[in-house]
């Protein structure tokens, strides 16, 4: 039980401190096809943006936009999921 009095003195204690969630941010992640190497991708843009955002003490992550379409023929609003 002194390992356990010997750490007590060397903690040093931190106090909360409140964060006001400034920044709301959307996530958008698009690919042009729904091949496993574009999902693949798609799960990549979305971990990495996600990763981003938790970096940012000030921002939150209002909502996901994941896109779906073909750059010949555009993005389509049933295509958008969110």
């Amino acid at each position: 039980m002194n390992g356990i009095r010997d750490m007590a003195e060397n903690v040093t204690v931190i106090q909360k401190q409140r964060v006001i969630k400034d920044y709301a941010v959307g996530i958008y992640a698009r690919v042009s096809t729904s091949h496993k190497a574009q999902m693949d991708s798609l799960s990549v843009q979305i971990s990495g943006l996600t990763r981003l955002a938790a970096a940012h003490r000030t921002w939150f992550i209002a909502d996901f936009f994941i896109d779906v379409a073909s750059a010949k023929t555009g993005s389509k609003d049933q295509n958008l999921i969110e």
